[in-house]
């Protein structure tokens, strides 16, 4: 169920109409600390600094391509 998670996570992540608290609740998390947690476990940072770091990565591969 963790991998299913994370993979989860990362796909609500990248989709900025897709709010923490909503991504919070759909992944079945409790509280939004539970997930930021779990963030940093399977991420190495927090929800909205990976929501970020994948915004930036998205828009430097679509300017160069």
């Amino acid at each position: 169920m963790d991998g299913t998670r994370r993979e989860l996570a990362q796909r609500y992540l990248r989709q900025p109409e897709v709010s923490l608290v909503q991504a919070t609740y759909l992944l079945g998390f409790s509280d939004q600390s539970i997930f930021h947690r779990a963030c940093k476990r399977w991420f190495n940072t927090s929800p909205g600094s990976y929501r970020s770091r994948v915004g930036r990565e998205s828009a430097e591969r679509r300017a160069i391509g």
